[in-house]
């Protein structure tokens, strides 16, 4: 994997596991405070069904006592039970309406602080039934019936407790508590509305969303619109979950003090924690967006790091190549960034870089200016002595030989005299070449024959001076046989590639072993040795500071023997100079 990669990988992994547990823990609290929340809401809603169950017992107990108040100790009650056999006397009306007027105050009283709303007593000797209620008029005879028909016993009312003191019963589709109180005389039926209790019930709570009603005997009974309607299926237990209809609730209860009587809420689950599991769920939210941007925010910072960054490794990799003159684009901007001053101080060091490279450059040149004259100077004295050696063996019977050789050497050293640059044109060398084998032939008459031929073409292309005389010496020198007459064959072509084929061979006995590897070691090390000739090590050492790698040299025997030397040299016209690394 390449390095950007794992470093964008990282980039954008690393904040998204980040967040992993940053996530987790964030849901796991909402759920937590969701929880919290709905037992605190439930719990609230439990204590306003036990504050309503002891405010309806605190009712209960005052009517309790009112009634015991009423049987035992009212005057009117008492004496109209032993006036009930002369119902047409002046004081049985008067005891009669003596008790309504008491019935009708206690009402008044009652209704302030409870929900009573009719008294009603029953004298069985003299089929007695009196009564008030503060019903409206159109259910006010069916009260009074159904409250005869309670006192009678022949109601179908439901018995709340096991003294059967308080039952349950409807009247006209309304709902109502009853409470019995029986003696020797008589008995007195107090009537409560238990819808009335439910009305105030229903107004502690959300009617829209939660469910009040009330239970007796397990059953649970919720007000409607109009009658009292049924719930069927078991009452569930306090702070229960559990389904009815189409959503999920929690129970909330609590009974009346000695009675099968019980007031409970239903808490609607989607409501009850709706503002904390909003503010929850926008947390979660939240998070998983966080989740999601965190690693595109991390994208585009690494987006704008990693650009400027790729521009300079591709700038050093341009440069690598040797496009010394790239540069790095820069922005023209008024603000600018750490990256775009890097920029420019990169710039500015590859100007330096190049100026100081053209400077070393500069000198390198003088230097292999300087290097390349004493390499000549090196050749010239060897030529020089090698054809004074040649007249100093001549005799004065061979005047006519050593007047042609001062010709020859004459010509020999105008043309090294002149010489003025590292270049000539490759007739002029050739010339020059011939002119050296016509000083060695004049020395060793009828010993060895040359040719020398070039393309006419090429006569005004540049190659370096005295390269080939060097060789030719070689072969001179070391190649001859004494059985066998020595050829020396010179020519220059030019190849499919441009170059310049220039091949110098002999019919002599070649290079041993022991030399080829030497010349061999010599030209992949460039390192002198000091069993090789100065000469070929010279000219090879030229060849490289004139031309770099832009050439090629081999030196060998040929396959019918003898030496060969081939050296290819880029194709240069008169006027024009070599490019790349040589001078």
């Amino acid at each position: 994997m390449r390095r950007k990669n794992l470093i964008l990988w990282l980039i954008i992994l690393l904040p998204a596991l980040i967040m992993i547990p940053v996530n987790i823990l964030i849901i796991y609290n909402a759920n937590r405070e969701i929880f919290r929340a709905r037992q605190m809401l439930l719990s609230d809603a439990q204590n306003k069904v036990d504050a309503f169950a002891r405010d309806f017992n605190h009712d209960i107990i005052g009517t309790e006592t009112y009634i015991s108040t009423l049987t035992g100790r009212n005057y009117n009650y008492l004496k109209l039970s032993e006036l009930s056999s002369n119902r047409s006397s002046v004081e049985y009306i008067q005891t009669e309406t003596d008790m309504l007027n008491d019935f009708q105050d206690y009402l008044a009283y009652l209704t302030q602080s409870s929900n009573v709303v009719g008294i009603t007593a029953y004298f069985p000797e003299g089929k007695i039934l009196l009564g008030k209620n503060t019903v409206v008029s159109s259910q006010k005879s069916d009260l009074m019936r159904k409250s005869e028909e309670i006192l009678k016993g022949t109601g179908d009312e439901v018995i709340l407790n096991k003294k059967g003191t308080w039952l349950y019963f409807e009247s006209s589709g309304e709902s109502y508590l009853g409470r019995i109180s029986r003696d020797s005389c008589a008995s007195c039926l107090i009537v409560i509305s238990l819808d009335a209790y439910m009305s105030e019930f229903n107004a502690t709570g959300d009617k829209e969303e939660n469910i009040q009603y009330f239970a007796i005997n397990r059953e649970w009974i919720k007000p409607g619109e109009g009658p009292l309607i049924a719930i069927k299926g078991a009452l569930p237990a306090a702070s229960r979950e559990f389904s009815y209809g189409k959503n999920r609730y929690y129970n909330c209860i609590a009974a009346a003090d000695g009675m099968e009587l019980s007031f409970g809420c239903m808490m609607n689950e989607g409501i009850l924690v709706r503002g904390v599991r909003s503010v929850s769920t926008f947390l979660i939210f939240l998070s998983l967006l966080s989740w999601l941007i965190g690693p595109a925010i991390s994208l585009i910072f690494f987006i704008s790091i990693e650009k400027p960054l790729q521009m300079l490794n591709n700038c050093m990799h341009h440069v690598r190549r040797g496009e010394e003159n790239y540069r790095i684009p820069l922005r023209a901007t008024r603000f600018l960034s750490e990256f775009d001053e890097l920029d420019a101080d990169f710039n500015v060091m590859l100007d330096m870089l190049e100026q100081r490279n053209r400077e070393l450059y500069q000198n390198k040149i003088e230097e292999q200016k300087v290097q390349l004259r004493y390499l000549n100077q090196q050749i010239r004295p060897h030529f020089i002595l090698n054809a004074l050696n040649i007249i100093y063996t001549y005799d004065e019977t061979e005047f006519p030989l050593m007047r042609k050789m001062v010709i020859y050497l004459t010509r020999y050293f105008r043309y090294l005299v002149n010489l003025n640059s590292d270049y000539v044109l490759l007739y002029q060398e050739m010339e020059f070449t011939r002119n050296y084998l016509e000083i060695q032939k004049v020395r060793y008459a009828n010993r060895f024959s040359f040719f020398v031929e070039w393309e006419e073409e090429l006569e005004h292309v540049k190659i370096p001076a005295v390269i080939i005389q060097t060789f030719v010496e070689n072969s001179v020198k070391y190649a001859f046989d004494k059985k066998n007459m020595l050829f020396i064959i010179i020519f220059a072509k030019h190849t499919e590639s441009g170059m310049i084929n220039i091949t110098v061979r002999d019919t002599g006995v070649g290079y041993d072993a022991e030399t080829l590897t030497g010349i061999s070691e010599f030209l992949r090390t460039r390192q002198y040795s000091d069993k090789l000739g100065v000469g070929v090590q010279n000219v090879v050492q030229r060849l490289t500071l004139l031309y770099g790698e832009n050439y090629s040299i081999s030196i060998g025997n040929a396959p019918d023997g003898g030496a060969e030397v081939r050296i290819l040299l880029p194709m240069l016209s008169d006027g024009e100079s070599d490019s790349g690394e040589r001078l």
